[in-house]
């Protein structure tokens, strides 16, 4: 399966060019495609953060889930537990 990196960083920088402020993802592949949920928001994350570590008019992204163990997950990766 390949990485979802590439979607976000391009979803990231149209956000960008368009100049807004906030952009929202659900989680992806982990139901229809047995993507592992862990791996899934790792991806998302760590994108996310590298993207956001340089100049840009994003100011919020907020990661939609669906279920406990993602929000769990999620939680634990952006250090709000």
């Amino acid at each position: 399966m390949r990485s979802w990196a590439p979607f976000y960083r391009s979803c990231l920088e149209l956000v960008e060019v368009q100049g807004l402020p906030s952009v929202a993802f659900c989680c992806v592949s982990t139901e229809e495609f047995h993507f592992s949920n862990q791996e899934a928001a790792e991806i998302a994350v760590k994108t996310v953060a590298d993207f956001l570590r340089h100049s840009t008019s994003v100011r919020k992204v907020i990661f939609n889930v669906f279920k406990d163990l993602d929000a769990d997950i999620y939680r634990r990766l952006l250090g709000a537990d």
